[in-house]
């Protein structure tokens, strides 16, 4: 997690180029761009596509994001007929409760969407877990972009 802060906040102590396409490090040496994946006919998950229980699943990102992929931006939508229905998100393998991206609904029937931010494997995967298998009106995430 230090490591990862570390490079998060380095990442983001720097200057836009005049594209707003690059980001030049405040020390001038590397260059992180952003890849907005434009207007999306659908989405890349819906409910149906996920295990839902109470245990991490892996979610393959390698068909959407290339190889040098450093942090994913997701869009999630839900609805549920309960409160407390989650979706999260994690790096592959980090056990840290606090170092995840949580979508949480504060209402029943209410439609609750937020932008999560993660950081994928290796292998492009991340986790995810969703809970309540019988609460979930609909489920849709995308990834709307990413950083290379």
């Amino acid at each position: 997690m230090v490591e990862f802060g570390r490079q998060f906040g380095d990442m983001f102590k720097s200057v836009y180029d005049s594209d707003n396409n690059g980001v030049i490090g405040s020390s001038g040496v590397g260059v992180v761009t952003w890849i907005n994946r434009g207007n999306l006919a659908s989405f890349d998950w819906i409910l149906s596509d996920f295990t839902i229980d109470v245990s991490w699943h892996d979610l393959d990102l390698s068909a959407i994001i290339p190889a040098s992929t450093k942090l994913v931006g997701f869009r999630v939508w839900q609805r549920t007929t309960t409160v407390a229905v989650i979706f999260e998100l994690r790096t592959k393998g980090n056990a840290d409760y606090h170092n995840r991206s949580v979508n949480s609904s504060n209402a029943a029937f209410l439609d609750i969407h937020s932008d999560m931010w993660v950081v994928p494997d290796s292998n492009l995967l991340v986790e995810y877990r969703v809970s309540g298998p019988t609460d979930w009106t609909f489920l849709n995430v995308l990834i709307f972009g990413w950083f290379v």
